[in-house]
């Protein structure tokens, strides 16, 4: 028998691997399924913006760009084909027809 740990675990592992619309069908079809899983806020939480000034945020921002920079990037060979391969149609689950 699979404990409860490795179920989760092999559960989140494969929910990781999907793309996000395919992680938002799935949240929908747990709520329609089973409701009493998943508690649902009908309004999010508003998050307070920290206080700080303008010129600090624009330090900030610059900073983090930098840090990108500074990594190298991404490593993508061709932008255009990377560009083509993120937005070329994949099939929904339950609909390989």
């Amino acid at each position: 028998m699979i404990q409860v740990t490795e179920l989760e675990a092999k559960l989140f592992d494969r929910i990781r691997k999907m793309s996000i619309a395919e992680q938002n069908q799935f949240l929908q079809f747990l709520n329609e399924t089973f409701p009493e899983l998943i508690e649902v806020e009908q309004e999010p939480k508003k998050i307070p913006e920290p206080k700080i000034s303008p010129i600090e945020r624009q330090q900030k921002a610059v900073t983090i760009l930098q840090g990108i920079a500074n990594s190298g990037g991404l490593d993508i060979d061709d932008p255009v084909e990377w560009q083509r391969e993120e937005r070329k149609d994949r099939p929904l689950p339950g609909r390989e027809d």
